[in-house]
């Protein structure tokens, strides 16, 4: 670790060996595929789960070049820094189920930061992660399908864990990284083991159809619920009040005139 004024540099690689040992136990990871460098973890998975790859198979790299997040921003990991995974699913589920894929793995990662760092991680519809108001990491679920259900699922998570926000270029919103916050270094190979078997349990509920206690801890970590927002959006922007989440993931709000309506998709700021 070096520590300069104070910024805090941490040059670890994972230790997989301790992340297979945790997750020995388990009975949703079956095939695990470790890079050290990689355009897209995404697109690996993607490619895979055209190769019939199994259900739980997990994509990892130290370092990821071309990641994609919502409405086509790139992601892009230094080498030994953060978490980049993607993890291939084949439970079948509708378009409207895959937002609670994504609520899930949310949910995983903020037990997670919270069980190794004290920190408690909150989400920002439909699939960023937060840590003391500042972005710290986002979730990108794609679906393969076969007539009205899914082949396969894609979620893949991109988290600044040892990243130092003061070496990239200014962002245009306010970022962070799990060792920022807490002021040291973070093993990584600890978070990712609990965020892969919070996922487990969590997806399990999901499969089972118990979605409500999953909609239940969600709602519990939204920072957007009952705020004052501005949604931009293809048909332009506007503020109004958020009230909720739809059954199939679709934010509720409402404007002000009163008119409530969903919406499905676009950039949604709190207003300060």
């Amino acid at each position: 670790m070096k520590v300069q004024e104070n910024q805090i540099e941490c040059e670890t690689l994972l230790d997989a060996g301790a992340v297979l040992e945790k997750l020995r136990r388990s009975s949703l990871y079956k095939q695990f595929h470790w890079l050290e460098s990689v355009p897209s973890t995404q697109a690996v998975a993607k490619q895979i789960g055209e190769e019939n790859a199994p259900h739980g198979t997990l994509v990892w790299a130290e370092y990821q070049t071309e990641g994609r997040g919502r409405r086509g921003r790139v992601w892009e990991a230094a080498k030994g820094e953060n978490l980049i995974f993607s993890l291939l699913l084949r439970s079948s589920f509708r378009a409207e189920d895959l937002f609670w894929v994504t609520a899930c793995l949310g949910l995983a990662v903020c037990y997670g930061l919270e069980t190794v760092s004290g920190l408690a991680g909150m989400i920002k519809w439909p699939n960023d992660i937060f840590l003391e108001g500042k972005k710290v990491g986002g979730i990108l679920t794609e679906a393969r399908f076969d007539g009205s259900l899914t082949r396969y699922i894609v979620s893949g998570l991109g988290l600044n864990v040892n990243w130092n926000p003061q070496k990239d270029k200014e962002m245009p919103y306010p970022v962070t990284s799990v060792s920022r916050e807490v002021r040291e270094c973070i093993k990584r190979e600890d978070l990712l083991g609990e965020i892969l078997q919070g996922f487990e349990r969590l997806f399990s509920f999901l499969e089972c159809g118990n979605r409500r206690s999953i909609e239940e801890a969600w709602l519990s970590r939204f920072i957007l619920l009952g705020k004052r927002v501005l949604v931009i959006g293809d048909g332009g922007e506007f503020e109004c009040t958020v009230t909720g989440l739809r059954k199939d993931g679709a934010l509720l709000i409402q404007r002000s005139n009163g008119t409530e309506e969903p919406v499905f998709a676009g950039d949604v700021s709190l207003r300060m």
